[in-house]
Formats: structure tokens, C-alpha cells, sequence
């Protein structure tokens, strides 16, 4: 699991899951973007996308690697995804 605090707390267990929630929506930002013929030519939209992007990968240089943490239920859990790469887990991919 991609893990963003200490999950000691229901505080930052509830800030770990709406993380997991926000990479989760970015990808499918990226892909309703991707499959689409809208134009986006406001420079604010595109600010504000650039912003949002720039602090998810700023989390995640900053996060770390824990195989072990949160069980097989808990939601990103790496047992829980079956995959080598914990990045496929921080989106809670079914294995």
C-alpha cells in the first residue's frame, strides 16, 4: 500500500482513503479527456488541472512503500490487489 500518513488515527486512516478517492478520480479525468473531442482552451481549467496534478505527485514522492499495512479489506492494501507494483494498488485494483 502507497501510504500517505501513519493510519494511526481515524483522521488519517479517513485521509489515506480520500487520496486513494482523488488518484482514483484524476485517472478517470484523464481518460474522459482522452476519449473525447471537448475542447478545453480555458486557461484557468487548465492552471487548476496543472495545480491538482502537481500536489498528487508531490504526495507521492513524499509517501511510502508499506507491503504489510492495512490487511487484506483495508481499501489500496497490497494483499488485497495481488500485484508486484504497489502503484496498481493505491487505485484498489481487484487482483
Amino acid at each position: 500500500m502507497i501510504q500517505f500518513n501513519s493510519l494511526q488515527t481515524d483522521a488519517a486512516r479517513d485521509e489515506q482513503k480520500g487520496l486513494m478517492f482523488l488518484y482514483k478520480g484524476i485517472v478517470g479525468l484523464r481518460n474522459s479527456k482522452a476519449h473525447s473531442n471537448r475542447l478545453f482552451n480555458d486557461p484557468n481549467r487548465a492552471h487548476e488541472y496543472l495545480a491538482l496534478a502537481s500536489l498528487l505527485m508531490r504526495l507521492l514522492e513524499i509517501a511510502t512503500v508499506n507491503r504489510t499495512a492495512g490487511g487484506p479489506d483495508y481499501p489500496g492494501s497490497f494483499r488485497r490487489c495481488g500485484r508486484r507494483d504497489p502503484t496498481f494498488c493505491l487505485t484498489n485494483h481487484a487482483g
